[in-house]
């Protein structure tokens, strides 16, 4: 992640990303993303201003990690997947709290959050089973 975050800090081809798929890119023995890493990630998406798409799948995220990402969901975003993360309802409702202007589409399926939680705090959230 962090030599991502690099790279995306480096060029000015990277500030015309529109999708950004970080699905599943731990490595097999990382239990979470370290909190340096998620800071280094949250200031290089930030720089991301056409960025529509984002995809935070499957990276062991957390409500601690969506505290320090919230600074980069602030961009432009349309769709944003956060699904099969460990992102509880404190999590939950700290994205709620956002009340981004220009999301369309929330998936979070797959995390520690209650369904009741989800269906009434925002309608954006895709397909909670």
């Amino acid at each position: 992640i962090r030599r991502l975050s690099k790279f995306l800090e480096s060029g000015p081809r990277t500030k015309e990303l529109r999708d950004l798929n970080l699905s599943s890119c731990l490595a097999p023995n990382e239990d979470s993303l370290e909190r340096g890493a998620c800071h280094s990630l949250a200031s290089s998406l930030i720089l991301q201003a056409k960025l529509h798409t984002l995809n935070l799948s499957h990276l062991k995220l957390t409500h601690t990690h969506v505290s320090i990402l919230c600074s980069a969901f602030a961009l432009p975003l349309e769709v944003l997947d956060l699904s099969g993360n460990k992102i509880n309802n404190q999590g939950a409702l700290r994205l709620f709290r956002l009340r981004h202007p220009t999301l369309r589409k929330l998936y979070l399926h797959n995390n520690d959050i209650k369904r009741d939680v989800v269906l009434q705090a925002h309608t954006l959230v895709c397909e909670m089973p």
